[in-house]
């Protein structure tokens, strides 16, 4: 199984280019969304200080790729030739699925300017956004 993650800033476009790789037939895992999963869990609002709130006690209690571990089994579970991994956020992330997956592993960066980021940011209004002077 051939593992492909994307890393960049928020809004860089790591979901879009996860979308034209959905479009293309293949299996994509979004980081973000296991956070957001433990929100709903602790039955809190999605808003971007409880989704920060909620990473952030995850990787302080589990370590900094508790949302990495918590991705593998989902990964596994696709059983597909590739899996694009859509949210990397910090190096001990990285290792983990390196130590996970091996050769198999890859790392690609997006990036995109700030002025997009804040527009792509603004156009999309989802609630665990952050704000202009986040960005």
């Amino acid at each position: 199984m051939k593992i492909i993650a994307f890393v960049g800033m928020p809004a860089s476009g790591k979901s879009e280019a996860s979308k034209v790789i959905r479009n293309m037939g293949l299996n994509v895992i979004n980081m973000g969304d296991v956070i957001r999963e433990e929100v709903k869990h602790r039955q809190l609002d999605p808003t971007d200080s409880n989704t920060g709130m909620v990473a952030n006690d995850l990787r302080d209690k589990e370590g900094m790729d508790a949302v990495a571990r918590r991705c593998i089994p989902k990964i596994k579970q696709k059983d597909k030739d590739v899996v694009v991994i859509d949210g990397v956020r910090g190096i001990a992330e990285v290792e983990t699925f390196k130590k996970e997956f091996g050769k198999e592993f890859s790392l690609i960066a997006i990036s995109s300017p700030i002025e997009n980021r804040f527009e792509r940011v603004r156009k999309r209004c989802r609630s665990d956004d952050m704000q202009k002077s986040k960005i």
